[in-house]
């Protein structure tokens, strides 16, 4: 993992065309997860076991911004026994497919066997993770919160963390308005809080937030700006994958200095290292692509990360 102090849109063009080019791992949609998990572990692994058990009170909670249908948090859950709560508008944690791939793999040991080889054609990720899995009759599914992370969210939970006056009546305000927009929303994204494991209620949302140890987020798109900072506000770690720019809908997104504005994957990263000078970089270890953008934008714990909130 490489600290540069600054990335030229060369050098930035140079490291993903150059780890792309000695990559070996598949590039597909579904292994890149495992990818980000691995850099998740390597990071912040001793992280969350100490904020655990300094913290025996509560739980320190992985918050898996546009976590989609709950893949990575599946696995943080349900493998390395770190809790993950998914955090997408559109997501349903109930049609994560891979329980049922453990189920086969678990059926088929000499077919998990095969799979579970790195370098082959065949390597499926999971594969290799069977050997944790094996034994367990039921698995976790990860709690979801069914919002876009957006600027009005951030500022309710600044109000909270602030102690403002109102400020967890106008949370349980906000809580309420989505929930109820997402019941009453289009067929194809409303949210069956009787199925899933959807958090609709106010209280339960706010504690979810403040238990927050770490903000992840795997292309989270127009949620990116405000993953980190809503890590900024907790005082906690971000580790994001930026991807599409969307600068239309980002029109304020200007450099401090030049006020140039932001159109670009590779102004993109300046923008957000401008906006955190102590970020880091790294790359994940899969094919670059224009969909599939393997550059790591993160913070390390400081000494202050993660401490009981409310």
């Amino acid at each position: 993992m490489d600290d540069y102090a600054a990335v030229t849109p060369r050098e930035l063009s140079s490291a993903t065309t150059t780890l792309a080019a000695s990559s070996t791992r598949a590039s597909s949609r579904k292994t890149r997860v495992y990818a980000f998990r691995e850099f998740l572990l390597q990071s912040y692994g001793s992280y969350l076991q100490n904020a655990q058990l300094n913290n025996k009170a509560t739980t320190p909670i992985v918050l898996d911004v546009a976590g989609g249908k709950g893949d990575l948090s599946w696995l943080l859950q349900n493998v390395d026994g770190i809790n993950s709560v998914v955090l997408d508008p559109h997501g349903d944690v109930s049609k994560c497919s891979i329980p049922k791939s453990v189920r086969y793999l678990m059926e088929h040991p000499d077919e998990a066997e095969q799979r579970a080889v790195p370098g082959l054609p065949t390597h499926q990720p999971l594969a290799g993770l069977i050997p944790k899995l094996v034994g367990r009759d039921e698995f976790v599914t990860p709690w979801h919160l069914p919002v876009c992370l957006d600027q009005e969210l951030v500022d309710r939970i600044k109000d909270v963390v602030d102690g403002r006056v109102n400020a967890i009546d106008e949370w349980k305000l906000f809580w309420d308005t989505r929930m109820n927009n997402n019941c009453v929303g289009k067929q194809d994204h409303a949210i069956d809080f009787k199925i899933n494991t959807a958090i609709s209620d106010a209280d339960q949302a706010l504690k979810t937030f403040l238990n927050i140890a770490l903000v992840a987020g795997f292309h989270p798109d127009q949620a990116t700006d405000y993953c980190i900072e809503l890590a900024e506000i907790l005082r906690v770690p971000f580790c994001i994958v930026p991807c599409c720019v969307f600068p239309s809908e980002f029109p304020n997104r200007r450099f401090l200095h030049t006020k140039e504005k932001v159109q670009n994957y590779t102004q993109l990263i300046q923008y957000l290292r401008e906006k955190c000078p102590q970020a880091k970089i790294a790359y994940l270890y899969f094919h670059f692509a224009e969909t599939a953008k393997n550059l790591v934008l993160y913070t390390v714990p400081a000494a202050t990360s993660y401490h009981t909130r409310g």
